[in-house]
């Protein structure tokens, strides 16, 4: 039986409404069946917790480091869509900034960060996923042992070889890490551009055709993306407290 409605809650858990209580709660179902299936089946990285070596030491507590940052970004950034999509928020921002920005330039600080946290959330969840999981006793499609490192398989492969020992948990994961792949590969090559409250942007560099989403709609891709990886943090962590990653 899953565990997660019963792990103390996310810090700002009493600000969320109950649509997003609901969501945080579906995603941190999915994360958690998906990490039971792998312990199950001798995928997840075993010693996570324990070190060996002092370099390993130093590796994971390096790699804490740029999580613990990561989801003060990700806080960061959701208030910041929530000035952006409020009314009037803008307008009281420039107010207070003195002078310093102008209605003009607003959205491009917006865009600047947003477009960052984008790409953040799809690299902090791959860094999950690597650090947390194993290959070696995985087996590719002909049911030989996978002679790559996690480190060098991609996500593609990986998600794909564990299909078959969580199928519903990985089919969601795969969904909420591509759902939005082709407007994150655009701000990843610097191929858009703000027209006319919309966010616009091409698949390739020599693309005739363009595609757009309204500011708001941005705004809410991000926020999605942002609590899909907060909550991926979250249940990482509640998992470690547990001993769930020793041997």
């Amino acid at each position: 039986m899953l565990k997660n409605r019963s792990w103390d809650r996310p810090q700002d858990w009493t600000i969320l409404n109950d649509e997003r209580k609901k969501k945080w709660s579906e995603i941190a179902d999915n994360l958690e069946q998906f990490y039971r299936d792998m312990r199950t089946q001798r995928h997840i990285n075993i010693g996570l917790s324990t070190w060996r070596t002092p370099d390993e030491k130093h590796s994971y507590d390096n790699f804490f480091k740029t999580l613990k940052d990561q989801n003060k970004i990700y806080d960061a950034v959701n208030m910041l869509s929530k000035i952006a999509a409020s009314k009037g928020g803008t307008r009281r921002l420039v107010g207070i900034s003195q002078g310093m920005l102008n209605e003009k330039d607003l959205p491009y600080v917006y865009l600047s960060t947003f477009a960052f946290v984008l790409i953040l959330t799809y690299e902090s969840n791959l860094n999950v996923l690597k650090k947390t999981l194993t290959t070696m006793n995985l087996k590719n499609r002909k049911g030989e042992p996978w002679n790559k490192e996690i480190e060098d398989t991609s996500i593609e492969d990986l998600l794909g070889m564990l299909k078959k020992h969580s199928q519903k948990p990985v089919l969601y994961i795969e969904d909420m890490l591509f759902k939005n792949k082709p407007l994150r590969n655009a701000f990843s090559h610097g191929l858009f551009w703000y027209e006319n409250e919309m966010i616009c942007w091409v698949d390739n560099v020599n693309s005739p055709e363009s595609h757009s989403k309204t500011f708001i709609e941005f705004i809410q891709i991000v926020r999605e993306q942002s609590m899909f990886t907060q909550c991926f943090l979250w249940v990482g962590a509640k998992l470690i407290s547990e001993g769930f990653f020793e041997p």
